[in-house]
C-alpha cells in the first residue's frame, strides 16, 4: 500500500512541476473555465428574463440538461487534454496546446 502511495506521490510531484515550468498547460483550466462560464450565461438569460410557463418552464429544463451535458463535456475535454499534455512531458517530449 505505501509503495502505491508513494508512487502516486511521485507522480503528482513531477506532474505540478511539469504545470509549473510549462506555463502554456495552464491554458487547459482556462479555457475550461471560459466555456463553463459561457454555458452558465447560456442558461441563465433564458431563465431570467422570459416569463415562467408550463411549456416554457418544460423548455427550461431541457435547456438545463444540456447546459450540464455540454458542461460536463467541456471539463472533461480540457482535463483529459492537460493529462495528456502532461504525460506527454513526463515521457520527455516535446508538448505543444495543438
Amino acid at each position: 500500500m505505501f509503495v502505491t502511495f508513494s508512487r502516486s506521490l511521485d507522480i503528482i510531484k513531477k506532474s505540478f512541476g511539469i504545470l509549473l515550468s510549462e506555463k502554456k498547460l495552464l491554458l487547459f483550466p482556462l479555457f475550461s473555465g471560459i466555456v463553463l462560464v459561457i454555458l452558465f450565461a447560456l442558461i441563465l438569460v433564458p431563465t431570467v428574463f422570459i416569463p415562467n410557463n408550463v411549456i416554457v418552464g418544460m423548455m427550461i429544463i431541457a435547456l438545463v440538461f444540456l447546459d450540464y451535458l455540454a458542461s460536463y463535456f467541456a471539463v472533461i475535454f480540457f482535463n483529459s487534454a492537460l493529462v495528456h499534455a502532461t504525460r506527454t512531458k513526463i515521457e520527455n517530449k516535446s508538448v505543444s496546446l495543438m
